[in-house]
């Protein structure tokens, strides 16, 4: 209860971003973030992955390709896979929009401290 707790005081209403959500540590988090009841966008390459089957909740919803436009309005945290560089498209807009960021580890090192 106390993640739950957590995750309703730091994202309210709004969705999480995850670029790079068909990762095997991305895709575990997007799973656990849905089934706590969070609303989940990502992107990644349109490829099959071995960990698609974890992205199937009707609470994950997963884009293809990569593009600033693709980040919600009303995204309050925007988790990004480290095998992306700074430069990358949605980290920059993400940073250009004031969405609190974090790579995958240091949102999960944030988890961990709940």
């Amino acid at each position: 209860m106390l993640l739950q707790g957590w995750l309703r005081d730091r994202l309210g209403d709004g969705p999480v971003y995850m670029t790079g959500i068909k990762g095997q540590g991305m895709s575990a988090l997007a799973r656990v973030l849905a089934e706590h009841g969070v609303e989940v966008i990502g992107s990644d390459t349109p490829a099959a992955f071995v960990t698609d089957f974890r992205l199937k909740h009707p609470r994950i919803k997963v884009l293809t390709g990569f593009g600033a436009d693709q980040i919600p309005p009303a995204t309050k945290q925007f988790i990004y896979s480290a095998g992306y560089p700074d430069d990358h498209p949605e980290i920059v807009a993400a940073a250009a929009r004031g969405i609190a960021a974090a790579s995958y580890p240091e949102f999960v090192g944030m988890l961990t401290n709940v």
